[in-house]
């Protein structure tokens, strides 16, 4: 017998979930404002040492901004995973939602079948004509997919 709890996906959800919140919390921490502020300082030396004519400071000035902007990689970078992360545990999500319908229609198909076992077992217990128990019997084994034919060799319903 299989255990379905084998097949759930809960833990990588949970660990998805916290991996979700981790990025979440880096990315509000005011990051992306911070560096569109650093960005526009960044900028305004630049104009600044450009307007003064100085070609050192102007160098410099574009090297800081290079180097700024080069941080947004860091923050889309983190966004991106962030999306990632949720298309990867909306599909996770689905596939575990799938896993349980699927678990409850075999629970409830199990309990259908020991119901009918129950029946055909009580059928052999007072029916006395053989012909019609065993029409009744072949009836079950159609409906069944022949379920029930493994459940009367067996005694009856488990």
């Amino acid at each position: 017998k299989h255990d379905p709890q084998v097949l759930s996906v809960l833990p990588e959800i949970n660990l998805l979930d916290a991996r979700i919140a981790i990025l979440l919390d880096r990315a509000q921490r005011g990051e992306s404002t911070a560096l569109l502020t650093r960005i526009e300082k960044a900028f305004d030396k630049l104009v600044e040492a450009n307007d003064s004519g100085d070609e050192e400071a102007t160098a410099a000035a574009l090297a800081a901004l290079g180097q700024t902007v080069r941080g947004t990689r860091t923050d889309r970078e983190a966004w991106e995973e962030i999306s990632e992360k949720i298309d990867q545990r909306d599909r996770l999500t689905k596939s575990e939602n799938r896993r349980l319908r699927e678990s409850a229609e075999l629970v409830q198909m199990s309990i259908v079948l020991r119901l009918l076992g129950a029946v055909a077992l009580s059928l052999r217990t007072h029916v006395a004509d053989r012909a019609i128990l065993q029409a009744v019997q072949d009836d079950l084994a159609l409906l069944t997919g022949g379920a029930i034919d493994q459940l009367a060799t067996a005694g009856g319903p488990a």
